[in-house]
Order: C-alpha cells, then structure tokens, then sequence
C-alpha cells in the first residue's frame, strides 16, 4: 500500500507513523505527531488505515503548497476529505469489499475527482482543480 501512495503522490514519507488501535471507532489522527488510530473491532482495518494514510500523504504533498496560494483551512479539509475517493478507484484491489463513501457535504467534489481520474488526470492535476473551484 506504501509503494502505491508513494507512486500516486511521487513521494515517500520517510518518517515512520505509529498506527494504534482504539476501542473508539472515531480514528483521528496527528500529522505532527505521525500516528493515527484504528477501531480495533473495524470489518475494513485496512480501509481506516488507507484512508488516513491518504490524510498523511495529502499534508506532506499539498498543505505547504496550497496554503501558501491562499487555500483556506476549511477548503483544504473538503479537499483532503474528497481525495479518499482515490480509495476507491486506486487501492481497491487491496481493500477488499471496503468502499470509502466519504461525507455528505463532499459527494460533488467525490464525483469530479472520479471523473478527472478517469481521463487520466495526476494527483496534482485533481487537487490543482479542486483549488480553483
């Protein structure tokens, strides 16, 4: 999974994150810290840990980049958020039957991603676009 983040964003996270297990099934997560949570009890754990995997790349790739070109901290979230549909067309073959349907608020951005990635479009290229929007 590691291989295919670093393919699809064209970078590695060299820093290792620290995955726990929860009692908790909200999983949040720390970029600063390098660690996130997974509901011990979750039927998908490897859905959690590719979502906030996806989380983890998104910061490193994009945050720096898009604040310094006047992204605010909310469209950065929706945008963050609405990436997790890559999950679903990119990592599918390793999630299994988990589907990442995402919030409601970010169904439109989930269906334009969807379609951009479908034209071949890079991961820069989509969040490029979302920026814009």
């Amino acid at each position: 999974m590691l291989n295919r983040m670093d393919r699809l964003f064209g970078t590695s996270i060299s820093e290792g994150i620290t995955v726990y297990l929860s009692t908790n099934p909200r999983c949040t997560y720390n970029i600063q810290g390098n660690y996130f949570f997974v509901y011990m009890n979750s039927p998908y754990p490897q859905g959690i840990i590719a979502h906030e995997l996806l989380h983890f790349y998104t910061w490193h790739s994009f945050h720096d980049e898009l604040t310094i070109a006047g992204v605010t901290k909310e469209k950065y979230n929706d945008i963050k958020e609405s990436l997790t549909e890559l999950l679903n067309m990119d990592f599918s073959d390793l999630l299994g039957s988990y589907t990442d349907s995402g919030y409601p608020q970010h169904q439109d951005a989930r269906v334009k991603i969807r379609h951009m990635r479908e034209e071949g479009k890079s991961i820069k290229q989509i969040v490029n676009t979302l920026a814009t929007q």
